[in-house]
C-alpha cells in the first residue's frame, strides 16, 4: 500500500529530481492570478468608477448650478431696474387765492397744478372722467389727495393700484380719505400724486412711496373742508 507524500514534500521532491512542478504552476496560477485579477478588477472598477463618475458628476453640478445661479440673478436684477424711484416737489403758492367764475381761464405755476384760483365749486370726491382742473385745485385747497395719471396708450396698472389705494385708506378724524383720481394731459410722467403745493411724480407706482407722499401732506392745506362738492 502506498501513503500519498504530503503537498510539501512533494514538491520539495519534484524540484530536486528537476522535474517539471506542475502544483508549483497551479500554485502560481492559483494565487497569482486571484490575486492579480482580483487586484487589477477592484482596482481598475473603482478607480474608474470613483474618479469618473465623481469627476464628471461634480463638474456637471457645479456647472449646472452656477448656470442657474447666472440666470436668476439676471432675472431679478433687471426686474428690480425696471421702475425707478418718483421724486416729490414743492410748488409754493405766493398771493391770495380767490375764486373765479366757471369758464375763466386760470394760468397755473406748475404741470399739474398744485395750488392757485380756482372754480368757486369743488368736486366730488373719488373717480372721475378727464375733470376740470380747475375744479379739483379745490379739492385741494381742502386738504385732499389728487392721483393724475397721463397715458397716451394706457397704464392700467397705474389706474388700479391709484383706485385700490385710495378706496381702501381708513377714515380717520377728518371723515372719509379725500380723494379723487382723473387723468391729466401734458404731464412728464405717466403718474403725478398732488396734495396743495406738493407733487409726487413718477412712471410707475411704489405704495411705499405713495404713502410716504400722503402721510406728509394730505389735509395740510388752507382749508380742512370734508364735505363732498357738487360738480361731477
Amino acid at each position: 500500500m502506498t501513503l500519498p507524500l504530503p503537498r510539501a514534500r512533494l514538491l520539495s521532491l519534484t524540484l530536486a529530481l528537476g522535474l517539471p512542478c506542475v502544483a508549483c504552476k497551479e500554485d502560481s496560477t492559483g494565487g497569482g492570478g486571484a490575486g492579480h485579477n482580483e487586484g487589477e478588477g477592484e482596482g481598475a472598477h473603482e478607480g474608474e468608477g470613483e474618479g469618473s463618475q465623481e469627476g464628471e458628476g461634480e463638474g456637471a453640478r457645479e456647472g449646472e448650478g452656477e448656470g442657474r445661479e447666472g440666470e436668476g440673478e439676471g432675472e431679478d436684477e433687471g426686474e428690480g431696474e425696471a421702475c425707478p424711484a418718483g421724486a416729490v416737489r414743492n410748488v409754493p403758492f405766493a398771493g391770495d387765492v380767490t375764486h373765479q367764475d366757471e369758464g375763466t381761464e386760470i394760468d397755473y405755476d406748475s404741470v399739474p397744478p398744485a395750488a392757485g384760483d380756482h372754480y368757486g365749486a369743488w368736486a366730488s370726491w373719488g373717480e372721475q372722467d378727464d375733470l376740470d382742473p380747475r375744479f379739483w385745485v379745490h379739492n385741494l385747497e381742502h386738504g385732499g389727495i389728487v392721483f393724475l395719471h397721463d397715458c397716451p396708450d394706457g397704464c392700467a396698472e397705474i389706474v388700479d393700484a391709484s383706485r385700490a389705494f385710495a378706496g381702501g385708506r381708513a377714515a380717520d378724524d377728518g371723515g372719509d380719505f379725500r380723494w379723487i383720481l382723473t387723468s391729466y394731459s401734458g404731464m412728464n410722467h405717466a403718474l403725478a400724486v398732488v396734495a396743495w403745493e406738493w407733487i409726487y411724480e413718477a412712471d410707475c407706482w411704489s405704495t411705499e412711496e405713495v404713502q410716504a407722499f400722503v402721510e406728509a401732506h394730505y389735509r395740510q392745506a388752507p382749508e380742512d373742508v370734508g364735505r363732498p362738492g357738487g360738480q361731477d
